[in-house]
């Protein structure tokens, strides 16, 4: 009996001490729990467990040092058979709910939590995670009494405000979510992300500089905040704030230097500055960490094209329209990229793809327009035009070409109102000025056209056909000084162009400075030996100096280059005809006549050169003809009334010197000569009337024949 119950006693005994062992090591567990000793609180509950499998606590405490060691996949299993074996042990439910969420199965999370509330329904903390579940899982509806419930559990907390600002940011109840963002500051001054959520309000409605203060203040809470940075870059990027834009994003690639949509923005912010190879930098970079991106290629292809490298332009929106067919941006591009190579058929197709994904796309419209212009379809470029100006009135290049298209078209009036509506918009657009005045010009306005050149002038001192076209306008108003004093200008600026040299002589022998003109139309020449009419000109200033042999070589340079050019025969032929060359005068005056049959003057002269030669019945014949056709003409009657004259055919010679009279009643030598016909007749009196009013007239000879005829 004795042994017996001392055996009894030394299992109880036993039992005891066992059992003293598993709650000391429970204990210590949980104590090493709270000094962040997790691993080694693991090795204590482990033991515990192998000693007491069914310990709940244990496992409970286990999963938690596995928890807080982020090892949530072990441990779900430990807070399983917690629950297992207490089925009301809600902080169990709370912990594998909260292993559920970090690794991301929201859903599973939310049952746990559920039955964590239910076990607690005081359990703000279930209460606001699983509410950031339902966030997470989009299911918002769900979300918000969650958070509702936490702060009527706890209304001091911040994260809940937060959350339902989120809620309503996703919403785009941007009002109550600016609210709720300002309730958790107001809980929470230093938490960050509601300032950043805060800026991401503002940035959402265009606010870009509240925007960038609600992120300032989120770096200077917390300055490793990447994506508040980036957010400010972007901000700073669409109010043209670009180095402010290229700060920040060069602080959220330190941070995130995988993140390619910063490498993407800062590029094209260093885009925007024109900082062309920069930008393509960046964009490689981007490109670099997402190869699908067809922004990326199309940027980088702007850039490219700004650089006037279109071989790489092209490849790159050729590889942004291969990423995404609908780019129109990208047709468009490379549609300028065609037209500057000059492939203008195929920057036509690729306008016409980009306007069939958007029919209002006024920029392709506008380009469009402008190749047809160069490829003078003008009615189609018209067209475009007027519809890209319809869409956008605003773009002053749209005005400019179809302006241009007019003035090709020599509707100048519609070109001037053209050119009128894109100064309007850009003042200082030099060529519609220039062209506004070329378009006055034309029409012969050449005051107005004056004001236009004068306006290029102010806008561009050097510019050359400023001077140059003001030059023609004044030479055509036959303000010959003051376009001489133009061409000068445009000749100091550039002297290679032939037509400034050629108009400035042209003036210059306007105003009979013959010798000075001779330079420039030489010059002329030398610059551009196939243009006709500086030899021409070159040949009437010889002319005008009586220098015949040097005007016929170059009246002949000039017959030569165009046989059918009828003014170097008529001049060549007066040159012949004054040095005496009547044979070569004969030659020009009778071309003359095979090229203008129906006009006198080659007729009248070679009458006055056979008359010269003599050869009177040559002269009736060719003289009666140029009457015919120049009935009013008193010097080729003159000339009929010499011959007869001549001949001694006094009366017929009368009959014409009355007509000379006629036509030209200040005609001295037709006063004079009738007046010797009327004498030889013996009609003294009325010759010597003749001969008296040709001296009144200016004729000297006159006066010698009324002393030898009519003082008796």
């Amino acid at each position: 009996m004795k042994k017996c119950l001392f055996a009894i006693c030394a299992i109880a005994l036993a039992n005891f001490s066992f059992s003293q062992t598993t709650e000391q090591l429970r204990n210590t567990g949980i104590e090493k729990i709270q000094q962040n000793a997790f691993s080694d609180a693991i090795v204590d509950f482990d033991k515990v467990i192998k000693q007491n499998p069914t310990d709940s606590i244990a496992y409970n405490n286990r999963g938690k040092a596995k928890y807080y060691l982020e090892n949530f996949k072990s441990a779900i299993p430990d807070f399983t058979q917690a629950i297992e074996l207490n089925p009301k042990d809600g902080i169990a439910y709370y912990y594998r709910a909260k292993s559920k969420y970090y690794l991301e199965d929201y859903k599973g999370a939310v049952l746990d939590y559920n039955k964590a509330i239910e076990l607690n329904p005081k359990d703000f903390l279930a209460f606001y995670f699983r509410g950031v579940a339902h966030f997470l899982l989009e299911n918002y509806k769900a979300a918000l009494p969650d958070f509702n419930n936490t702060i009527s559990l706890d209304p001091k907390s911040p994260g809940s405000y937060y959350y339902k600002g989120r809620i309503e940011y996703r919403l785009k109840n941007y009002d109550k979510a600016m609210a709720e963002f300002n309730e958790s500051i107001k809980l929470d001054s230093t938490y960050a992300s509601a300032y950043y959520y805060r800026g991401n309000v503002f940035y959402s409605q265009d606010k870009y500089k509240e925007a960038i203060r609600a992120y300032n203040k989120t770096v200077e809470i917390d300055p490793k905040y990447s994506d508040a940075y980036y957010f400010n870059g972007l901000s700073n990027f669409f109010i043209d704030q670009e180095k402010e834009a290229i700060e920040n994003f060069n602080k959220a690639i330190v941070l995130e230097p995988n993140y390619g949509a910063s490498y993407f923005y800062r590029g094209r912010a260093k885009l925007s500055l024109k900082n062309y190879q920069e930008s393509i930098i960046d964009f490689t970079k981007a490109m670099q960490i997402d190869t699908s991106n067809a922004f990326t290629y199309h940027y980088r292809g702007r850039a490219y094209y700004f650089l006037d490298k279109h071989d790489q332009a092209m490849a790159d929106f050729s590889k942004a329209i291969q990423l995404d067919p609908k780019a129109k941006e990208s047709y468009y591009y490379r549609g300028c990229t065609q037209y500057y190579v000059d492939k203008k058929e195929e920057a036509i197709n690729d306008f016409n793809k980009a306007i069939a994904i958007d029919p209002n796309y006024a920029n392709a419209l506008y380009f469009r327009g402008r190749t047809n212009y160069v490829l003078n379809k003008y009615q189609e470029a018209i067209t475009d035009l007027n519809k890209s100006i319809a869409i956008d009135s605003t773009n002053e290049e749209s005005y400019y070409y179809r302006g241009s298209t007019h003035y090709m078209i020599e509707k100048y009036q519609q070109a001037i109102d053209d050119y009128s509506k894109a100064v309007l918009i850009e003042p200082d657009y030099l060529e519609a000025y220039y062209y506004r005045g070329s378009a006055k010009y034309q029409l012969e306005n050449y005051k107005d056209a004056i004001d236009d050149y004068t306006k290029t002038l102010q806008i561009d001192s050097n510019y050359f056909y400023g001077y140059y076209f003001r030059g023609n306008a004044n030479y055509f108003l036959e303000n010959f000084k003051e376009a001489i004093k133009d061409y000068d200008k445009a000749i100091k600026i550039n002297d290679t162009l032939p037509g400034v040299y050629y108009y400035n002589g042209r003036a210059l022998y306007d105003l009979d400075r013959y010798q000075e003109a001779i330079p420039f139309l030489d010059k002329a020449i030398a610059l551009d030996p196939a243009y006709i009419f500086s030899y021409y000109y070159r040949a009437n200033v010889y002319y005008a100096l009586k220098q015949f042999k040097e005007a016929n070589n170059n009246y002949a340079k000039v017959i030569e280059m165009d046989p059918k050019f009828v003014e170097p025969y008529f001049y060549r032929g007066l040159g012949n005809f004054m040095t005496e060359g009547y044979e070569q005068a004969m030659e020009d005056f009778s071309k003359l006549i095979e090229l203008e049959p129906l006009k006198g003057r080659g007729y009248f002269m070679r009458a006055h050169t056979n008359y010269n030669l003599e050869n009177y019945d040559e002269v009736f014949i060719d003289v009666n003809k140029a009457i015919e056709l120049d009935s009013k003409n008193d010097i080729i009657y003159n000339l009929r009334a010499n011959t007869n004259y001549v001949l001694e055919n006094y009366a017929e010679a009368i009959k014409d010197y009355n007509k000379a009279i006629e036509l030209n009643p200040k005609y001295d030598i037709a006063y004079y000569y009738r007046g010797l016909s009327k004498m030889k007749i013996g009609k003294s009196s009325e010759a010597c009337s003749d001969l008296r009013k040709a001296g009144d007239l200016g004729y000297q000879d006159a006066f010698e024949a009324i002393k030898m005829n009519c003082q008796k």
